[in-house]
């Protein structure tokens, strides 16, 4: 897939989830959900895999940091990552499970991006709650994760806890 018409199916697919979040609960128990990691660094990271120069291929890294959100206030977030370092360019994949905990639970958050430098975020991709504890034991849901390195990192979507 070229990456100008993924990045229309990704800007498409922000579109539909930003429609979604304004719009008002469904009949279910749904509702917007926005989660904020306005500070977070890289905590720990060991390389699975190197090339024969020794350069890291693959690592598992973690994350750690604060979450701000529409559904718990201010709690912690922690990051498994693995990442696929893509020699030659300034791209990576990275498939994500995250935890956000708030007072009332945790939330069980998931993805799968490739991350590069080329157009305005560099982490632009869909997530999956996948479940959680407490007041999130048994939610579900998903939408937009966007940011970048460095800077906070934004979830937009909708959560049925």
């Amino acid at each position: 897939m070229h990456r100008s018409r993924s990045l229309g199916v990704a800007a498409t697919f922000a579109l539909l989830i930003m429609g979604a979040v304004a719009a008002p609960a469904a009949a279910g128990d749904q509702q917007g959900l926005h989660v904020t990691l306005p500070a977070w660094e890289f905590t720990s990271g060991t390389c699975l895999a190197f090339d024969g120069d020794g350069n890291c291929l693959l690592a598992s890294v973690q994350a750690d940091g604060i979450a701000e959100s529409s559904i718990g206030g201010t709690g912690s977030y922690h990051g498994d990552l693995t990442v696929q370092f893509l020699p030659g360019t300034d791209c990576n994949i990275v498939d994500e499970r995250d935890t956000l905990g708030f007072a009332a639970g945790q939330l069980f958050v998931s993805s799968h991006h490739e991350d590069c430098r080329l157009h305005g975020n560099r982490i632009f991709a869909p997530f999956t709650i996948t479940g959680g504890t407490g007041a999130f034991a048994d939610a579900t849901g998903g939408g937009l994760e966007f940011g970048n390195q460095g800077a906070p990192i934004t979830y937009n979507g909708q959560i049925e806890p």
